[in-house]
């Protein structure tokens, strides 16, 4: 298959080279030099030098195009923080880019997968209640301890890419009342 843009890329690299090495031979006179030797130096060096452009077009190219993917790489990697309070979860998008968020797993229960998404733009959050959550918790947990678990939400990013993010999420209950601390373990691709 034809790709226009790397020929476009060698061509930016090899076009110094040949204009040195075309100029060099057909119109540039050497400054003053009276030997044949001399005049043959001054125009290696023109052409040295139309390689030394290539070479360094072809790093700066190169450069950017890894830029350019790390950049690309970066817009559409999830990224998120997820808190408890008022009863419910909030999730917070920091992505730079819209997420969707399928679904969801606490513990040993099994997944809860929707048929739609709901939709979360840049900067957006989206809450879960968490009142099944506390009456759960204390039937589990009593009403004073703490147990440690595991809780998973299910994303696709703008390109449709899937990523699970899991968390642990500490649940101490003092006196029947229930105190959730989160931390992200990891936001990786995965499919479910």
């Amino acid at each position: 298959m034809f790709d226009f843009e790397t020929l476009l890329d060698w061509a930016a690299v090899a076009l110094p080279a040949l204009v040195a090495i075309v100029g060099v031979w057909v119109s540039i006179e050497s400054p003053q030099l009276e030997t044949r030797a001399q005049k043959n130096s001054w125009r290696a060096g023109l052409i040295l030098f139309g390689i030394l452009v290539s070479v360094v077009a072809y790093a700066q190219q190169k450069f950017a195009r890894e830029k350019a993917q790390q950049q690309f790489v970066n817009q559409y990697h999830p990224a998120g923080i997820l808190v408890y309070g008022n009863r419910r979860f909030t999730f917070y998008n920091k992505t730079r880019s819209t997420l969707y968020l399928w679904g969801d797993k606490l513990a040993d229960t099994p997944k809860d997968l929707g048929t739609n998404p709901r939709v979360l733009p840049i900067d957006a959050n989206y809450y879960l209640f968490g009142d099944k959550f506390e009456e759960l918790a204390i039937k589990n947990i009593g009403q004073n301890g703490e147990a440690r678990l595991p809780f998973e939400m299910y994303f696709k990013n703008e390109l449709g890419e899937k990523y699970t993010a899991v968390f642990e999420l500490l649940v101490i209950v003092k006196d029947g009342k229930v105190e959730v601390h989160t931390q992200m373990i990891s936001f990786e691709r995965s499919e479910w």
